[in-house]
């Protein structure tokens, strides 16, 4: 479904594209190693 929406390897906060040694250890990843952080973090 997701790559039907163009959303696959897209962050869902920032946009930017995951990189694909991210997208092949996580497939279901919709966060970028950075936002995902922050996530984690609790920062904004």
């Amino acid at each position: 479904e997701r790559i039907d929406k163009e959303e696959f390897g897209v962050c869902k906060i920032c946009s930017g594209l995951i990189p694909e040694e991210r997208m092949l250890e996580v497939p279901n990843a919709t966060k970028c190693v950075d936002c995902k952080t922050k996530d984690k973090l609790n920062l904004k």
